[in-house]
């Protein structure tokens, strides 16, 4: 399951799906509130962004998945295996994962 990063839609992973689909079943999912889903006023958090993945895992009944996640979407994968643990994780691929949490002085 490929994460994107804040604000990015899952069908930026389009060339990563297109290649990895030959030999893996591959699934982007994109977050409350980005891409073509509706955008709720409510439900933003990250602990949230985790229990979505959890309830997209279980929906499709996947175990011993491979979580990829871009950017945030490495805290989100985070979050998820501090609130619900591994057992659905085979593995973890964590690209460009954000290096604070918190904005820095002089940061726009």
């Amino acid at each position: 399951m490929l994460l994107p990063g804040w604000t990015q839609p899952a069908e930026g992973f389009s060339a990563q799906l297109a290649t990895l689909s030959d030999s893996f079943r591959c699934l982007a999912l994109d977050y409350r509130g980005h891409g073509e889903l509706d955008r709720p006023t409510y439900g933003y958090r990250v602990s949230r962004l985790a229990r979505d993945c959890l309830d997209f895992l279980e929906r499709l009944g996947l175990e011993d998945a491979v979580l990829l996640g871009h950017s945030a979407g490495c805290v989100v994968i985070w979050s998820f295996i501090d609130l619900f643990g591994d057992d659905l994780v085979r593995a973890l691929v964590l690209s460009d994962e954000p290096i604070t949490f918190l904005k820095r002085p002089g940061w726009s």
